[in-house]
């Protein structure tokens, strides 16, 4: 246990994961995510009808990391999509491509948010809260 995969094994596996249609979520902990490009392999997962819930933990993600998640979640089908973001020392600009990509889009079908321990600081809190201004789709939104 322990070890590291390399960048190509871990796409295969993710190719692999993207022809599932059974899976409902998927949860990476502490895994590089190469600039966001596992994000448009994933694609054909986040256009499957069952999946429902992204849970990425203690990873680090940026602007990149959220416009290619965005760019590769844009096809999801659930209405009941959930969008968990723990401990992912999240940059601030990236909060920003968030707020966009999720929040302000109205095409998002993304129903709960969850940034649980993530630094918010003032300039964040006001980035979400312009996202959360007239968005629809949010049913829960959590900041612990």
């Amino acid at each position: 246990g322990g070890g590291r995969v390399s960048k190509d094994a871990f796409e295969q596996f993710l190719c692999g994961v993207a022809c599932n249609l059974s899976i409902q979520k998927l949860c990476f902990c502490g895994c590089p995510f190469f600039g966001g490009e596992i994000f448009s392999i994933l694609a054909p997962l986040f256009k499957n009808n069952n999946f429902e819930c992204l849970e990425i933990k203690g990873c680090e993600f940026g602007r990149d990391d959220i416009s290619s998640l965005s760019s590769a979640m844009s096809a999801v089908d659930s209405s009941k999509m959930k969008l968990i973001l723990n401990n992912i020392g999240i940059e601030r600009d990236a909060f920003d491509a968030l707020s966009q990509s999720f929040l302000q889009n109205p095409n998002s079908k993304l129903s709960v948010l969850d940034l649980t321990r993530n630094y918010i600081d003032d300039e964040t809190a006001a980035i979400l809260a312009t996202g959360l201004t007239g968005n629809s789709t949010l049913l829960e939104l959590d900041l612990k």
